[in-house]
């Protein structure tokens, strides 16, 4: 499993399950499904294709 270094996962209630990814290169939330398939993906490194990730300086 491969995880963008720039992944934060922010807790917003009382259960740990509670809370919102947020990724600090493009600043903003991010929904699961993008997390899932870009950011902390199950096989390679798929984040290292984010045009953010590309770009950064």
């Amino acid at each position: 499993m491969a995880r963008c270094p720039y992944l934060e996962y922010e807790s917003r209630g009382v259960l740990f399950s509670q809370g919102d990814y947020y990724c600090d290169l493009c600043k903003k939330y991010l929904d699961k499904s993008e997390v899932d398939n870009k950011c902390n993906s199950s096989y390679g490194c798929e984040y290292e294709k984010c045009p953010v990730y590309k770009n950064r300086k």
